[in-house]
């Protein structure tokens, strides 16, 4: 389950990039996101106004979602090969079925 839930947040990332744009409280919950997806934050401060830079953050966001929705493509491709294992059972039966009558 835990799996599930981390790839909804990946794959629902840029919609919550959106929604905390205009959210009062960005910076707070740019920084919440980041952290839910493992971002590192170091080096993202601004020494002259000692805010964090919002797009390095969002960058870092977006390449954290990237690399989690492609981590899972593996799922994806053995998912497919396993239909593609049942599929050709059913032609192979289906021709077999077919001789027979």
């Amino acid at each position: 389950m835990e799996l599930v839930q981390q790839l909804f947040k990946a794959v629902t990332v840029q919609s919550r990039i959106k929604k905390i744009m205009v959210s009062p409280s960005k910076e707070t919950d740019l920084r919440s996101l980041a952290a839910q997806l493992g971002c590192s934050l170091s080096s993202t401060v601004n020494p002259s106004t000692g805010k964090h830079d919002e797009q390095e953050i969002i960058r870092r966001i977006q390449e954290a979602a990237r690399s989690y929705r492609e981590s899972y493509l593996w799922l994806i491709a053995l998912t497919a090969s396993v239909a593609s294992v049942f599929s050709a059972i059913a032609a192979w039966s289906a021709i077999l079925v077919g001789m027979c009558h």
